[in-house]
């Protein structure tokens, strides 16, 4: 079940279709903040998530901006609103303006969390290109969707500078980039733990409602077949074994 969850998300918010105004229902605080509205004491994030089942990220909320944890590489990313003063925070990889307009994502994972998400119309630079399974993704590819530039280091720095943040696993390729933001769902254990990182990826487009309704809706239905599963089906569980083939070069 390695990655059905994902299957099970994408289309929630989706459209291949993109509108000359694309919908804001879901989203908060889409516009930039000026400086001086930033020292308000009150939260612009009203909604907010919680992380339930994984266990290798963790999101605070602060008044303007919000500190997001990757707990498996020990890294950390101050998001905070476009227009507002760049908070003070020790030990922070990255900092970020929200809610990015542009985003290039190395993982085929990643970037089928941002397509759930629906704003898909944000990625302008995709690693693995091959390899990405979604449709709507691949009818984007070229027209609004540019492939790394793989052959070229000067080229895909390029590629990544001109981008707001630029999603990464920890063991890819490039982390040099000063926007680079590490994501490791793919090592999460179990599937409701990988499927929650939709949260993560919500945090940096301010698409939290979105997020949320997505991942109850799984979280609901992997609680219903998991209880039919027991209930119906206990003596009859087959034994699967997961492999790869890594072709040689």
């Amino acid at each position: 079940m390695k990655f059905v969850e994902l299957a099970i998300l994408a289309g929630v918010f989706s459209s291949c279709a993109l509108a000359d105004t694309p919908s804001t229902d879901g989203l908060q605080n889409t516009d930039c903040i000026s400086s001086s509205s930033s020292s308000s004491s009150s939260s612009l994030y009203a909604a907010k998530v919680e992380v339930k089942h994984a266990k290798l990220f963790s999101i605070d909320y602060h008044d303007t901006y919000k500190v997001v944890n990757n707990l498996s590489t020990n890294t950390t990313y101050v998001l905070y609103q476009c227009g507002s003063n760049k908070p003070m925070v020790e030990d922070a990889d990255a900092f970020i303006p929200i809610p990015v307009g542009s985003a290039a994502a190395w993982s085929t994972s990643a970037a089928m969390f941002i397509e759930s998400l629906g704003v898909q119309d944000r990625v302008k630079n995709l690693g693995t290109a091959p390899s990405i399974v979604s449709a709507c993704l691949q009818e984007l590819l070229e027209d609004v969707i540019k492939p790394f530039d793989e052959g070229n280091a000067t080229s895909t720095d390029e590629q990544e500078q001109s981008n707001d943040v630029v999603f990464n696993m920890p063991a890819g390729e490039d982390l040099n980039a000063t926007n680079t933001v590490l994501s490791s769902e793919y090592l999460e254990s179990s599937a409701l733990g990988r499927s929650e990182w939709i949260k993560f990826f919500a945090a940096f487009f301010n698409a939290e409602e979105r997020a949320n309704d997505a991942f109850d809706s799984i979280d609901s239905n992997y609680a219903c077949f998991a209880k039919k599963a027991d209930e119906e089906y206990d003596d009859l569980r087959p034994v699967v074994a997961w492999t790869s083939y890594a072709a040689p070069t």
